[in-house]
């Protein structure tokens, strides 16, 4: 499964250690389930604080990257999806690939 969006990119991005934000490095990294509930727990432990430093290039969503991530999660157990492959390109580049491409 592809997934696109801000919460899945920022968590691409912990997950590979970026200081900086590189789409090249995010697009085709993949998660697995495990590797994604490990850190949403990291995370929720973490004073509001120390996860905006862990969120090097997008602090704003130091507030919402737990509940996104849990989203994420929910996500994958319920249709038994036990990896997925980030996309920078987002929904709207799949969309005109599909119509013209």
């Amino acid at each position: 499964m592809i997934i696109v969006g801000g919460t899945a990119v920022t968590l691409a991005a912990i997950l590979n250690q970026q200081k900086t934000f590189n789409a090249e490095e995010i697009e085709g990294f993949e998660f697995n389930r495990e590797v994604l509930t490990l850190l949403l727990e990291s995370l929720a432990l973490m004073s509001h604080e120390k996860r905006k430093k862990a969120l090097v290039f997008d602090q704003e969503r130091a507030d919402i990257i737990v509940g996104g991530g849990a989203i994420v999660l929910s996500f994958m157990n319920k249709y038994d999806i036990s990896t997925v492959k980030i996309s920078t390109s987002g929904l709207r580049h799949g969309l005109l690939l599909e119509l013209y491409g």
